[in-house]
């Protein structure tokens, strides 16, 4: 077994083997490996996860923006606060939050359950999150 984030591992959301180099991927490697050693059944099925501060500005990226068909924008980039999502097939395989992790729980929530969630919905900023998950999340 090979752990960190410097390891290739299997990624079933990707369907293919892939190194993702961030702390909490090294950190649930640990995880799945010992998973492995007892029962041999575990895999990684988590949405990745990457984050950085950089001048005041906090972003936090879910998923990989691998073959993305369309890009949704939830507010404004003047406003300082901001979502983009990228969408295949109507699903988000990528989002990119500007100053706004509050909003990460719920778009994995929809990430992980392999939501559905019309454009519209995502790009209305009136809407919160949470709901529109609890919405497409549980379905």
């Amino acid at each position: 077994y090979a752990i960190g984030d410097m390891a290739m591992h299997e990624k079933r959301r990707l369907g293919r083997s892939r190194r993702l180099e961030s702390w909490a991927n090294a950190e649930l490697q640990a995880d799945i490996a010992a998973a492995n050693l007892v029962v041999e059944t575990a895999a990684c099925n988590s949405v990745p996860w990457f984050w950085t501060d950089q001048q005041g500005i906090n972003l936090q990226l879910l998923g990989t923006g691998e073959n993305w068909e369309q890009e949704v924008l939830r507010g404004r980039h003047d406003d300082g606060a901001f979502c983009a999502f990228y969408l295949r097939k109507g699903r988000i395989v990528m989002a990119a939050l500007t100053n706004s992790g509050r909003e990460r729980r719920p778009v994995k929530q929809l990430m992980e359950a392999n939501a559905a969630v019309p454009p519209e919905e995502l790009q209305d900023a009136d809407s919160r999150l949470r709901d529109i998950a609890k919405r497409f999340a549980s379905t």
